[in-house]
């Protein structure tokens, strides 16, 4: 009534600028979380083994490590196989697709010698996220899951 439609437009445009950096945001967080677990859980890795280099408990850290990454990634594929189920448009195959072999792709990369301070569990949970973030397109762009 008193304000027009413009202001309300504009509005509206900031509104999807500022979700588009909280999504970053989340990212940053998240892997920010996940590195920061990853170094503790090596930590305690390397104590242990400073401490007593026959004893076999450190290996424990290594072995959550590698299970949460594992949890992880198989989630991030469960996920990607219920978006390729549930929205069988063209476009939303690309979308889970791409997500899913490029973060696959990154994740193998952070592991090797090539890429010095990557980390497995952060990589994992990125790979996730990207999933998540795959599920908030296709949700809103192609609507309800069938």
């Amino acid at each position: 009534l008193f304000v027009p439609n413009a202001v309300f437009n504009v509005l509206g445009s900031l509104a999807s600028v500022f979700a588009a950096g909280f999504a970053v945001m989340q990212c940053l967080w998240l892997v920010d979380a996940a590195l920061l677990a990853n170094a503790a859980c090596f930590e305690k890795y390397q104590v242990g083994m400073r401490e007593n280099p026959t004893d076999r408990r450190p290996l424990a850290w290594i072995v959550g490590l590698l299970a949460s990454a594992a949890a992880l990634v198989i989630l991030a594929v469960v996920l990607s196989a219920g978006l390729w189920n549930w929205y069988p448009a063209g476009g939303a195959h690309a979308v889970c697709m791409v997500g899913l072999v490029v973060s696959s792709v990154l994740m193998l990369a952070s592991i090797t010698e090539w890429c010095k301070h990557g980390a497995l569990v952060a990589s994992a949970a990125f790979m996730l996220f990207l999933q998540y973030l795959a599920w908030q397109a296709e949700g809103s762009y192609f609507g309800q899951a069938s």
